[in-house]
């Protein structure tokens, strides 16, 4: 079987997976795009602190894969960090801020997303105060690797109305499946990005004879969601342009008719 070129560092031949130097992300946000070049297609969306290995630089970008999901794309030289980020905890929220001091009236200098993660040395009062950077979170926005949530729905459907994207995966732009992979990771779960690895890697198949429930994934070529009870499915789509929910029969008769046709496939984590 050839190689996944998503998540496979392979140029010319030559797969890269065994060179390569370790750096983190430092910034809100860092697309991670098809080219080296801003205009470049987003193939996802690297969080503050996710830790990648580059192999290869060119005119401001890095051609690097992500610790997190192993995706393999370009990233501009300004959002990255040398060194590895030994994280220690997560954001379990919808979104927080790291403040240069912990104090509410300081400034803020980054804006995190659900999933960025954090180097935390120690707790002083209500506020977990990083250790690489100056800096500091409010801790009940953060919890330890080791803590996770038990219901991705509850996570998923804190999205709901943010901004369609693609490539997106945080709370100013997201796709349909990087919001199944930002819910499975706030509670401790692996998950690929694409909604085809989704396909094959989660759960086990149901049909939908079997009836839904909460937490089943229903997948359409190109597409997939995530049910919050037997009759409703949560989604990132470009029909709302946003994270909706939508009665599962309506969005299954509305995308035969005009997107990606029939459903192929029903997954119970």
């Amino acid at each position: 079987m050839a190689a996944d070129p998503r998540t496979t560092p392979i140029r010319d031949g030559k797969v890269y997976a065994e060179d390569g130097q370790t750096f983190h992300v430092l910034a809100s946000e860092a697309p991670l795009l098809s080219g080296p070049r801003h205009d470049a297609g987003r193939l996802t969306t690297l969080h503050f602190g996710t830790t990648v290995t580059v192999f290869d630089t060119e005119e401001g970008y890095s051609w690097c894969q992500s610790k997190f999901d192993g995706y393999v794309g370009w990233v501009a030289d300004s959002a990255l960090m040398v060194g590895p980020l030994d994280a220690t905890h997560r954001v379990k929220g919808f979104a927080s801020h790291i403040y240069r001091e912990p104090d509410i009236k300081a400034p803020t200098l980054y804006t995190l997303s659900m999933g960025a993660r954090l180097q935390v040395d120690r707790i002083k009062d209500n506020w977990a105060i990083l250790a690489n950077y100056t800096g500091a979170v409010p801790i009940g926005h953060c919890a330890p690797l080791s803590h996770t949530g038990t219901d991705p729905v509850s996570a998923a459907t804190q999205f709901l109305g943010v901004p369609y994207l693609w490539g997106g995966n945080c709370g100013w732009g997201i796709d349909c499946s990087g919001l199944v992979q930002v819910a499975f990771d706030a509670c401790g779960n692996p998950c690929p990005r694409d909604s085809d690895m989704q396909m094959a890697q989660l759960g086990h198949d149901i049909s939908l004879a079997d009836g839904l429930q909460r937490g089943d994934l229903i997948f359409w070529k190109g597409h997939v969601g995530m049910m919050t009870d037997a009759k409703t499915l949560v989604h990132a789509n470009a029909h709302h342009m946003m994270v909706a929910l939508e009665p599962v029969q309506d969005a299954i008769d509305r995308i035969a008719k005009s997107e990606f046709g029939n459903v192929i496939g029903v997954k119970r984590p």
